[in-house]
Parts: C-alpha cells; structure tokens; sequence
C-alpha cells in the first residue's frame, strides 16, 4: 500500500528496485521495537522470514514465516524452504492505515484534553 511505501528511505527508486527483485524479506532479529519495515516488505508482497519475537507477532503471518530466536539451523531450514518457491503474498496491511492511526491518536488527545478541562471545573 502507499501508506506503508511512504516509509520508504531517502532514496525511493532504489528501495523499490530492492523491493521489486527481493525473493524473500528476512528480519533475523534478537529484539525490535515495532518492525516498520517489515511492513514495508509486506506491503510489496515479498514472502517473509522473521524471528519469532513480540515485535513481529503483532503482525499478523503465517506460522510458516516464523524461526525461533538464535536457531541458525531452523533459519536455514526456513530459507532453503522459502526459496525453493519463492511467492509474492498478498497481506492485510489495513490495520496499520496510518491516515486512520492518526485520527485515532487525534481523537485520543482530544478526549484526554477534555477530561483534563472537565476535572479542573
């Protein structure tokens, strides 16, 4: 979607060239914030191959597209799997809209200002 593409680095004609010729998108990660670019790659449909962590748990994928953490042996199980018959996945990106995250935050600072004002009065 153009919403998680429009986290793209800098240099947009090369991330797409990288994107576009990817056959798997991998985060071999011990510990993530939230993954954005995991978004990214899913939202060009590349299969994905990521760290079974609570980061990449609130997306929602397939168990096949999970390692567990630091099992070198299951990460090269995975990508030779992976890779045998590489795919483009089309994902269910609409709860990560950033257009509706922001009116929720939005609506969430309003309703703490109101609060806020109704406690003082």
């Amino acid at each position: 979607s153009a919403i998680t593409k429009a986290a793209a680095p800098m240099i947009p004609f090369m991330t797409e060239q990288i994107y576009q010729n990817a056959a798997l998108y991998v985060l071999a990660s011990r510990n993530e914030g939230f993954p954005l670019t995991l978004l990214e790659a899913m939202s060009w449909g590349l299969d994905i191959l990521a760290s079974d962590i609570p980061a990449t748990r609130l997306v929602d994928l397939d168990d096949s597209c999970y390692f567990p953490v630091g099992d070198v042996v299951a990460l090269a199980e995975a990508l030779s799997r992976k890779l045998s018959c590489p795919a483009r996945v089309e994902y269910d990106l609409t709860m990560f809209d950033w257009d509706e995250i922001a009116r929720e935050t939005i609506g969430i600072y309003r309703q703490a200002i109101e609060e806020n004002a109704r406690s003082k009065a």
